[in-house]
């Protein structure tokens, strides 16, 4: 099949990083595999497979919801619902490739800017469940026992359904000017956030004034927010892979929590 916008923002990103992206859905009747994946990628010695799913603008009933009304209620399923199809679609396309031994790599890419949550926090839940809020009650006394606690819950499919992904990989653009924008904006703050609308306003103005001064720089980069699975039965993703001056790794901790290994925290 063509490449997709996605597959060619992934290929760019692959070649701006070092790695060798080789053919697209490369043939791999040799090992007796019908599926194609979208890469077969090296560095060095080191290769991964990586399937490519992008989202299409408009096509969840959700977004449609969205564009028609002001307000409305969504169902785990309909928020989560894409994000979860879109790694099933991918993973199923990769299964066959457990045989190779490599590690597997699913990539969510949003080049048409479809209307999705695409957060590391969003995306983690997505795959390990809905976000739950937890706290211990004592039943002798009918109250909360410490503080609560943001947990996974239901719907979380990802390491029992498809426990041989290494890992999913959120693919972002990013303009130079947004990183100038953001210097300036830390400069004028000077460590601290501001108090108010009248403060946020005098330092956005500020930010305007500062940018008419000078030429912000054009062009954009590519990175990824890369999220290892927890799954034992995977192949683990080699710490080469990924490892891009924006990019990031997350992992899970031995308390259930996530935690940023690797790389810097965006908002």
């Amino acid at each position: 099949m063509p490449k997709t916008s996605g597959d060619k923002l992934f290929e760019r990103y692959l070649r701006e990083h070092g790695y060798e992206p080789g053919a697209h859905e490369p043939d791999l009747a040799e090992y007796a595999i019908a599926k194609r994946p979208d890469f077969l990628p090296r560095l060095g010695e080191l290769r991964i497979a990586c399937e490519v799913e992008q989202f299409t603008a408009g096509a969840s009933a959700l977004e449609r919801r969205l564009a028609d009304q002001r307000t409305i209620s969504a169902s785990g399923k309909e928020v989560y619902g894409p994000i979860r199809n879109h790694v099933a679609k991918a993973a199923q396309q990769l299964k066959p490739l457990t045989a190779l031994q490599l590690p597997l790599v699913v990539v969510l890419a949003n080049p048409e800017g479809a209307m999705l949550d695409l957060s590391v926090q969003h995306v983690l839940s997505a795959l390990y469940g809905n976000p739950t809020f937890t706290m211990d009650v004592d039943p002798a006394v009918g109250a909360a026992v410490g503080d609560g606690r943001l947990e996974f819950g239901r719907d979380g499919k990802l390491t029992n359904d498809h426990p041989y992904l290494s890992a999913v990989a959120l693919l972002r653009r990013r303009e130079h000017r947004a990183d100038r924008i953001s210097e300036i904006a830390d400069e004028e703050r000077g460590g601290r956030d501001p108090s108010g609308f009248d403060e946020a306003t005098a330092e956005a103005l500020q930010v305007l004034k500062r940018l008419d001064r000078e030429d912000p720089p054009e062009g954009d980069y590519l990175y990824v927010d890369l999220i290892e699975t927890v799954s034992e039965k995977a192949v683990p993703l080699p710490r080469e892979w990924f490892a891009g001056e924006h990019d990031s790794r997350w992992r899970l901790r031995a308390d259930g929590y996530f935690e940023l290994v690797n790389g810097q925290r965006r908002s």
